[in-house]
């Protein structure tokens, strides 16, 4: 508990009183959301002029390969997000594509800004979630590394921030905007198509005397937005026979079944795995799930290693196999709840507490000539350029219990990054990275409660006194 007060929240506190301090002064008012964004921008791509992007990311090597025209594996060209190949491939280098990574950061920046306007807050907060975005060490490093998850979150900030926008005013345009960004998003990452949809019925619930008189336009703009989602599946339809939205998923649960049934093993689970990788179990040895520890690459690796060994050659052996790994995993689910359900809680607690050993890395630590730092400086750094997704829950759901006069925004912002959260937690491990495209909105709930708490005191004014009213001549 120390240890959080001292080097999480004291920094934090400390931040939002710089902030409240700039507001008295004209100058810091005027010019701090531009000068942020330099920095920011600055710090950002001079972290990418000392970056060597590389492929020893095995997805990264499909996503690149298949981007350029060089992945002729049909298992990769059905499970690869269809998006962000094509993103990919418009970039002759990682090099150029990391750079375009980093742009998508400072637009995600750019939507954090646009959420601080539909929220009304303080000059002081708007800043103080600016700078906490913007310098968060595991933002920085992130868009460095080739991974759809950069893609995503700025797809599934801008739905949210076009959400918001549309609660607190419809418009036909925007709404459109906000279809498609759904389907260019779900292109991406299927597993944000739970979040999508319910955040999208909130948004149709909440503006619906709005929108009723022009629902021919907004039909169409879902018509628009479900033809770009569904796209990826038409076109391996049309070029291999699938006609599915991902054939990934059976391999995804039985990930999430793997890790937590092979960890023992005397698991009858092993026979299946030995049928077709014999002395697997040798090989790998046995491990332990704890969600404060780290998952061994080769457990990760080990469904996607045996669906390969299970035949892979043509659209029909790669969806027996997706069809018999979600047989198997609703088995145990289903015989098994209360494993599952543990199960689930101890991803959902990797998705908000755990990172990996020093990851995000320091910041400071990473200047050339900088000397070493002691201990208790780079914990203060890193409770103050990362900021764990814990913490923000806690103040998401603050938020929307302290909000009441504008409390479905913020409800909205809280469904979409939960759902997204819980769903992984459902059906995969979760990996620190898989966390990202929630945090922005999570940073944005957070920093709302900031907003309000201070002028709790200040809401039930009584109103003023009518005789004091100075009257016209």
């Amino acid at each position: 508990m120390i240890h959080l007060i001292l080097y999480q929240l004291f920094p934090l506190a400390a931040a939002w009183f710089l902030f409240a301090a700039l507001e008295k002064w004209e100058g810091p008012r005027r010019f701090c959301i531009p000068a942020l964004f330099i920095a920011g921008g600055l710090l950002q791509f001079w972290l990418w002029g000392k970056s060597d992007p590389n492929l020893d990311n095995p997805d990264s090597l499909g996503f690149f390969r298949l981007g350029h025209g060089l992945e002729s594996d049909l298992r990769s060209i059905l499970f690869r997000p269809k998006l962000y190949p094509l993103f990919l491939g418009m970039f002759p280098s990682l090099k150029a594509a990391t750079f375009a990574q980093c742009m998508l950061k400072l637009g995600m920046g750019i939507l954090l800004f646009r959420l601080s306007r539909v929220l009304a807050w303080k000059e002081r907060t708007g800043r103080l979630a600016i700078f906490l975005f913007l310098f968060n060490s595991l933002w920085l490093q992130e868009p460095l590394r080739i991974m759809d998850t950069t893609l995503f979150a700025f797809l599934f900030t801008a739905f949210l921030s076009l959400a918001a926008e549309i609660m607190a005013g419809f418009s036909v345009p925007k709404f459109t905007a906000l279809c498609l960004a759904a389907g260019l998003a779900t292109l991406t990452r299927q597993v944000g198509d739970v979040s999508l949809a319910l955040c999208g019925a909130l948004v149709l619930l909440s503006t619906r005397k709005a929108w009723l008189p022009r629902y021919r336009a907004v039909l169409a703009a879902m018509i628009l937005g479900l033809a770009v989602g569904f796209s990826g599946a038409l076109r391996n339809g049309m070029a291999h026979g699938v006609y599915r939205r991902t054939v990934s998923l059976g391999v995804s649960l039985y990930t999430h079944l793997s890790y937590y049934e092979l960890a023992d093993p005397a698991s009858p689970e092993w026979d299946f795995v030995s049928r077709f990788l014999p002395g697997e179990r040798e090989r790998i040895g046995p491990w332990d799930p704890g969600f404060a520890l780290d998952i061994p690459w080769p457990v990760n690796a080990l469904p996607h290693r045996l669906e390969r060994a299970m035949g892979s050659g043509s659209a029909a052996e790669i969806e027996a196999a997706d069809r018999e790994f979600a047989r198997r995993f609703s088995r145990w689910a289903w015989g098994n709840p209360r494993r599952y359900l543990r199960s689930v809680g101890n991803e959902g607690a990797r998705l908000l507490w755990k990172c990996e050993e020093e990851y995000p890395e320091s910041i400071l630590a990473g200047f050339p000539g900088m000397p070493d730092l002691p201990p208790a400086v780079l914990r203060i750094e890193r409770g103050l350029i990362h900021q764990p997704p814990w913490i923000l829950l806690v103040l998401s759901l603050l938020s929307i219990a302290v909000d009441r006069k504008r409390r479905k925004i913020p409800v909205l912002l809280a469904a979409g990054a939960c759902a997204y959260l819980a769903l992984f937690a459902l059906i995969q491990l979760g990996f620190t990275r898989y966390a990202l495209p929630a945090l922005p909105c999570l940073l944005v709930l957070a920093c709302h409660a900031s907003d309000l708490l201070p002028g709790l005191g200040t809401w039930r004014k009584a109103a003023p006194d009518a005789s004091r009213i100075p009257t016209q001549a």
